[in-house]
């Protein structure tokens, strides 16, 4: 059935970059771009009208985790995490030494992923990348909703620890993440290319101070003979960059790049604290013009990081060197409309630069450039032959009105209550704001009720020392009147 998306603002791709046409047409035939321009003479079986809407690639999340709608991180917004660094990945997912937290019973984890994935797709979002988190019903969840995965389970030489005392260390087990890879591949080779081929494989080395040289070099020679992707979390915290400086006498980034990780085929997730950022004492540019170098590419997931008190120094810095800077949600709350506004923000402020990270580089990251990461061609863009991924999104909203320029009101006021419709393969996920299929209401309930239950068992965790009742405080006490 070919079907024409007509009279809204749309996002083409030339061949070298977005161009804006308005009053413009995409045309497609199931999952495949047929046309877009000003105008369509031949046979059409279905029109949409996109009348005041902004018609735009679906946009590609490079960064993301699906089972954290129910997150311990929602646990210690605003709350003090000197000794960590800050970081709330440091001390609310860490057990102490010889014991272990199962949060999410096996059977409510698959409500709490399609909450994920609806809030994926109510953001505009057709392709997402699970990091390290990929398991069979994940695939079937993808499948269900009709989206683009990236998807296998993770793996690593090492876990956090911390002792009685809360001193942070690692227990090793570097069998371990040599099987955890033996599995990440079997993995692949059985689902890669499944779901229409709308799933594909990635290999996800889980950080890279919890995986030995060693794993890292095993990686790149699996990923090299399954013809498949890299990714894992580099620059994420500063206690994990003095570490591997301490190990290896060398950066995050570089040790990567002495192991063989860096390459077109590498997402470096989060990549914050490298070369020249102002806490790590590691002056200059060498980490930016090895990524640039190699074809690596970054994903920066900026709200987590700002709740956490930290910023990538920065965004527009790492454009400037040629660095393909891409974007990823991580944990809550999934908008990555959102994450576009606050990646060029921040970059503004800690550049004391308007013009660092422009409205269209933050577009570009969740587009061509997140395209362009995982080495594809046909998505990320609007151009005949690309796939049918498409978001169609109303700018005519009191929030938003007026609109000059379209792509800098969707960053700088448009929010994941403004995409409208969503299309993935050329078939229709979202309309009127609505993902097809799935009673919002009933979910929403189920999750929050597993939420009160499971968060409700955190509070019995020990942290070194500390309740969370003590450690995570409500931000007002609970009347009982």
């Amino acid at each position: 059935m070919t079907t024409i998306i007509e009279g809204g603002t749309v996002v083409a791709f030339d061949g070298v970059e977005h161009v804006i046409i308005r009053d413009g047409v995409v045309v497609f035939d199931g999952g495949r771009i047929l046309h877009v321009g000003k105008g369509y003479s031949g046979r059409v079986d279905e029109r949409v009208d996109a009348s005041g809407r902004l018609v735009t690639p679906g946009f590609i999340n490079t960064h993301g985790h699906s089972q954290t709608p129910l997150s311990p991180h929602h646990l210690t917004v605003d709350v003090n995490l000197d000794a960590y660094y800050q970081h709330a990945g440091i001390g609310m997912h860490i057990p102490l030494r010889g014991r272990s937290r199962e949060l999410v019973d096996k059977g409510d984890w698959v409500k709490v992923a399609r909450l994920s994935l609806v809030k994926r797709l109510l953001s505009g979002t057709t392709t997402f990348i699970e990091v390290g988190g990929g398991n069979e019903e994940l695939v079937r969840l993808t499948d269900e909703m009709g989206m683009r995965g990236y998807i296998s389970p993770g793996y690593k030489s090492a876990s956090w620890v911390f002792d009685e005392e809360g001193r942070f260390g690692y227990d090793w087990d570097e069998e371990a993440g040599l099987r955890g890879l033996d599995r990440a591949v079997d993995f692949i080779e059985a689902h890669d290319g499944s779901c229409g081929g709308r799933v594909r494989g990635m290999l996800f080395p889980g950080q890279v101070d919890t995986c030995t040289p060693e794993l890292f070099r095993e990686t790149r020679r699996k990923a090299e003979e399954l013809g498949v992707g890299i990714q894992t979390h580099v620059g994420q915290r500063l206690i994990e960059f003095q570490e591997i400086v301490r190990r290896h006498l060398k950066t995050p980034v570089g040790f990567l790049h002495s192991v063989g990780i860096l390459g077109p085929d590498f997402i470096a997730g989060h990549c914050i604290f490298a070369s020249g950022h102002s806490q790590t004492g590691w002056p200059g540019d060498v980490d930016q013009r090895l990524l640039a170098e190699t074809g690596s590419s970054v994903a920066y997931c900026p709200v987590v990081f700002t709740r956490n008190a930290v910023a990538m120094e920065s965004f527009g810095r790492n454009v400037r060197h040629g660095v393909n800077m891409t974007i990823g949600t991580d944990n809550f709350p999934q908008d990555i409309v959102n994450e576009m506004r606050w990646a060029s923000m921040l970059s503004k402020v800690v550049d004391f630069d308007r013009t660092s990270a422009s409205s269209a580089e933050a577009f570009n990251a969740v587009t061509v450039n997140a395209a362009k990461a995982l080495r594809r061609s046909d998505i990320g863009r609007l151009r005949e032959g690309a796939r049918a991924d498409i978001a169609v999104i109303d700018l005519g909203t009191t929030r938003v009105a007026p609109v000059y320029d379209p792509i800098k009101s969707l960053v700088n006021t448009a929010t994941s209550d403004n995409v409208e419709k969503v299309y993935c393969d050329g078939r229709l996920l979202v309309d009127e704001g609505r993902v097809l299929g799935v009673d919002e209401e009933s979910l929403v309930s189920d999750v929050q009720r597993i939420a009160d239950r499971d968060w409700a068992r955190v509070h019995e965790w020990d942290y070194a020392g500390r309740r969370l009742e003590e450690f995570a405080p409500l931000s007002f006490k609970t009347s009982e009147e």
